[in-house]
């Protein structure tokens, strides 16, 4: 009997070892992956056939020689949990202090290590000696991003052919020990369009995206269309031609694809306000992201088609990821997977799907040329005082045991398949595979279990509102005076349950305004009515058996901390509504599907209702060019809400539950946060008058600093960052309705 062939899960740990100038870039140091041997657990938990792990040639040499006290252990304890290393030596890198990827040299001492590394360990039986040394050469060669910094085909020749020669010299070197070693490369396979006047170009473009499979291939001769691009010197036919004589072709061809790989060529710049414009020697042009301007994608499809035809050899998918919010990244882990099941079905040896990266990756919204704070997480979230296991990580193990996962909050297509990812005009492209039309969602919207709002007309329930929305999730929201609080004498009348068996959510959020200090300090009747609403609608959560979320406040603690208070600090509230925050989250505690979100104060809301001494009501008012009075001895962690709504909603999807601080990074009082914006938009900062907040209106007790802490994850940006999105979208807005 034969059994179809089964599509393995593999799994990648990003390890880029860059250089910009003469500072380095690590990875494995950003992640804290380097020192967290406990890591190897983590990954074996995942249920992964095999892992694409690093054991980089900088890491491991230095004057005195080679340390492999790290390989060795995480090497031999890879091999006890039974996880396959497939590894890697040189991850975008340009080798150890010393070296560089224009050295003529450089190959023979790259194939040293290699062969001293295959001694050490000749078990290894899976090799990607180098990552994407096309997408290298491009961005140290060509586009002058990362080092030698080259902006001309030359220097990307040269820095591609000394790249391709040494994989040639280190397979050769380590098949030498284990003849049975096999070459996996990978390389970004993103495909090009354009209009027809920049067809050339992209045609170019098209045909250098395969060099590195090609050059390995003994393909580039005299006869290929790039022979002449490359041969820019008498030592680059020579090189070329050791290439052609010596090919050290894929055992199995390794696809990288991103949605920002596939790009655009328009010479129409005027259709791109937001863009600037390059061009090559002949044209100007713009060169976009393909999904936000084509009306059709190469895809997963496209790329996996044109590899197998152009070469027909055993496929391996060694890159999805997605930086996006967490449904996005299990929508497009399904759609990777389902793409590449669907072709190993049809008789394509596609063999595995790398879920990319396991421990997530670190300024790549910069292309890794500074440090910033930009995180994108992966199977696991680093950003704590421990990793943290996401929802990817869920999905991994049951593709990995029945090759299916579905979730009510992944449902429907992601945005790249989405009429709303359109930036600008739709243009129309042929250039597509025939079989790469975009997927459209196998279900109706209606047939969805959605997610219920509670308090949608609230400020809070707006912006959920809109970011489901924009995130593509169905949701159901219910107004604040249809909520009724449950009748005097405690009895179930307000009809909970049944609007639960009516709805069937897959989770609830309670958006209720938070605690007015002031109002509860004078009045708190209302405001123990809506402890009173959450916790019925908690427990109606609990019988039904999901998750619910729930806001609290900073105003939970005392205030007199000199550091930031995080989530297991003793409360010590002093006044009302911090007393009554502290009760809901007692009561909420045995609750163990809620979720308890403490934030501070909130800004870019919908609309400017937290009261005349409202964060957003103060920052309205100066963008507006009024003068403000502002409280400068009160500090707090100022949140913007657009952003914590995302983060509450990924940690739902995440199935977290308990207490998280969540809030922008970085404690400042209502006056830094308005100087800091008089700032951004060039503003009199004479408008801003730094006050005693016991001067402003407002009688009840505050803490004089309650800054927010997590151990639990670095889940938002700094305030700087916050406050730069907010007034960019303020500027937006106002430009939007003066050219209305």
């Amino acid at each position: 009997m034969t059994f179809p062939p089964v599509l393995e899960l593999w799994g990648g740990v990003e390890c880029t070892h860059n250089r910009v100038g003469d500072r380095y870039f690590d990875q494995l140091d950003r992640s804290g992956h380097a020192d967290r041997l406990e890591d190897l657990e983590l990954i074996a938990s995942l249920c992964v056939r095999s892992v694409r792990y690093p054991v980089l040639w900088e890491r491991v040499a230095s004057d005195e020689g080679y340390d492999w006290t790290w390989p060795d252990e995480r090497l031999r304890g890879l091999r006890d949990l039974h996880v396959r290393p497939i590894v890697g030596l040189l991850h975008h890198g340009s080798g150890p202090r010393g070296t560089s990827l224009l050295d003529e040299d450089m190959p023979q001492r790259f194939a040293a290590y290699a062969r001293v590394f295959a001694e050490r360990y000749p078990w290894i039986d899976a090799y990607a000696p180098i990552n994407e040394p096309l997408t290298t050469a491009r961005f140290g060669g060509l586009y002058g991003i990362w080092h030698p910094h080259g902006t001309d085909v030359a220097t990307f020749s040269r820095v591609l052919l000394l790249q391709c020669r040494a994989i040639g010299l280190a397979m050769r070197e380590i098949r030498r020990v284990n003849p049975a070693a096999q070459l996996i490369q990978n390389e970004d396979v993103g495909k090009v369009f354009s209009t027809p006047a920049l067809r050339a170009e992209a045609d170019l473009q098209n045909e250098r995206r395969w060099l590195t499979f090609d050059l390995l291939d003994g393909r580039v001769d005299r006869s290929h269309p790039l022979w002449s691009y490359l041969a820019a010197s008498p030592d680059h036919v020579r090189l070329l031609q050791v290439l052609v004589d010596e090919p050290t072709p894929p055992d199995m061809m390794g696809i990288d694809y991103y949605l920002t790989s596939e790009r655009m060529l328009d010479e129409r710049v005027d259709r791109y306000p937001d863009r600037v414009a390059g061009g090559n020697d002949r044209h100007t042009y713009v060169d976009v992201e393909a999904v936000r301007v084509c009306d059709r994608l190469n895809g997963w499809a496209g790329a996996i088609r044109e590899t197998w035809e152009r070469y027909g050899r055993p496929i391996a998918v060694t890159e999805a990821h997605l930086a996006c919010t967490r449904e996005e990244q299990l929508r497009w882990l399904r759609d990777s997977w389902r793409t590449c099941s669907e072709f190993l079905a049809s008789g394509v040896p596609v063999r595995a799907l790398t879920v990319w990266s396991l421990f997530g990756a670190f300024d790549w919204d910069r292309l890794v040329t500074s440090e910033g704070t930009f995180y994108e997480p992966g199977a696991f979230d680093v950003s704590g005082a421990a990793p943290r296991a996401t929802a990817v990580a869920r999905m991994m193990r049951s593709l990995a045991s029945d090759g299916t996962y579905e979730i009510p909050a992944m449902a429907g297509p992601g945005w790249w398949d989405r009429p709303d990812r359109f930036h600008y005009p739709p243009v129309h492209v042929q250039e597509a595979s025939a079989d790469a039309d975009i997927r459209t969602a196998d279900e109706p919207t209606s047939s969805r279990r959605r997610l219920l709002i509670l308090a949608g007309d609230s400020d809070v329930g707006r912006a959920i509102g809109d970011a489901c929305v924009r995130r593509g999730l169905s949701f159901t929201s219910i107004p604040e005076d249809q909520l009724r609080p449950p009748a005097a004498d405690g009895r179930h009348d307000d009809g909970i349950d049944g609007m639960m068996d009516w709805l069937d959510p897959w989770a609830v959020v309670d958006a209720s305004p938070l605690f007015d200090v002031d109002a509860t300090e004078g009045g708190p009747t209302a405001a123990r009515r809506r402890v009173a609403r959450t916790l019925r609608w908690a427990d109606a959560c609990r019988r039904f058996g999901i998750s619910d979320v729930v806001l609290s406040s900073d105003q939970v603690f005392a205030g007199r901390a000199s550091r930031a208070y995080v989530e297991t600090d003793l409360v010590r509230p002093h006044n009302i509504a911090g007393r009554l925050a502290a009760d809901l989250e007692r009561s909420l505690a045995a609750r163990d599907h809620a979720l308890v979100v403490r934030t501070g104060p909130l800004f870019g809301a919908v609309a400017a209702s937290a009261g005349p001494n409202g964060l957003d009501s103060l920052l309205v008012r100066l963008m507006q060019g009024d003068a403000v009075r502002a409280a400068a001895d009160r500090r707090a962690s100022p949140t913007y809400l657009p952003h914590l709504i995302d983060v509450l909603l990924d940690l739902l999807i995440d199935g977290e539950a308990g207490i998280w601080h969540v809030a922008n990074e970085g404690g400042a009082s209502p006056a830094d946060v308005a100087d800091a914006v008089v700032r951004m938009m060039d503003l009199d900062p004479s408008i801003v008058r730094r006050t005693p907040g016991s001067a402003l209106r407002g009688w009840a007790p505050r803490p004089a600093s309650v800054v927010l802490g997590s151990t639990k994850g670095r889940l938002l940006p700094s305030l700087e960052d916050s406050l730069s999105t907010f007034v960019a979208t303020w500027i937006a807005r106002e430009r939007t309705e003066r050219a209305a």
